[in-house]
């Protein structure tokens, strides 16, 4: 239980410095060098728990780290699963219209918003079923052989990264609330016996990357018909 605890923690910690220092006050208002190292750069984390899911799907010890997690949460502890997380895992994305609705606006309209964050709902949908069927993990209950990775883990990071996209430039608590829900959710899978670690730690990247490739494309589309509306002024 400690190490869940320890890892979420590290988790927020990580991802509120990249809210704070990430895409919503530098990355994409003109302080780097470039966007598309910008982007690049943001994609380091997700790409990196995904990773570590992908490593520990086949890594003997990691496995058997799981493993001792499931004994301690579940096994030594047997307790009644939560329900909550089934709701919890849309609560990040709901927030901004939430905002929205008690007249605080983000970064994006609410049609715009709206697209970018439907977009990355479809496209963490289409990545989370894939693997899952590609990779057919027992989950840790043994019901079902579509543990990896974590579809709940997953839609609850779009919804935080989404936050942290529309709100991250008003104040870093705003991503810093998202990304705490959106670990509890996780917590939760692991919690109710649903998922190993691995699952929950993969499900968070596919989240957060495909949010982060959404809003990213977006404002590079959006840089070149500025430079090409320049170069045409030129002419």
């Amino acid at each position: 239980m400690k190490a869940i605890i320890i890892f979420c923690h590290l988790l927020v910690v990580s991802i509120a410095t990249n809210a704070q220092n990430g895409d919503s006050t530098i990355s994409f208002n003109g302080s780097h060098p470039g966007d598309r190292h910008s982007l690049a750069h943001q994609m380091i984390l997700p790409a990196s728990l995904f990773t570590y899911g992908v490593v520990a799907v086949n890594s003997n010890a990691l496995k058997s780290w799981d493993n001792q997690l499931k004994e301690e949460v579940w096994t030594d502890h047997p307790h009644q699963p939560f329900k909550v997380d089934n709701y919890a895992q849309y609560l990040p994305g709901l927030s901004v219209y939430g905002l929205h609705a008690l007249g605080i606006n983000g970064k994006n309209d609410l049609w715009t918003a709206t697209k970018r964050y439907l977009i990355a709902e479809g496209v963490m949908s289409v990545i989370v079923q894939s693997v899952k069927r590609i990779t057919r993990i027992t989950r840790p209950d043994g019901f079902g052989d579509n543990a990896f990775p974590s579809g709940h883990t997953a839609t609850a990071f779009v919804g935080a990264e989404f936050l942290n996209q529309e709100y991250g430039y008003r104040s870093k608590w705003y991503s810093i609330a998202g990304y705490v829900v959106a670990s509890a959710v996780g917590y939760m899978r692991v919690y109710n016996n649903r998922h190993w670690m691995r699952d929950v730690v993969a499900g968070a990247g596919v989240g957060i990357g495909t949010t982060k490739l959404i809003y990213g494309l977006a404002k590079l589309k959006a840089n070149n018909k500025k430079r090409i509306a320049r170069v045409a002024l030129l002419y």
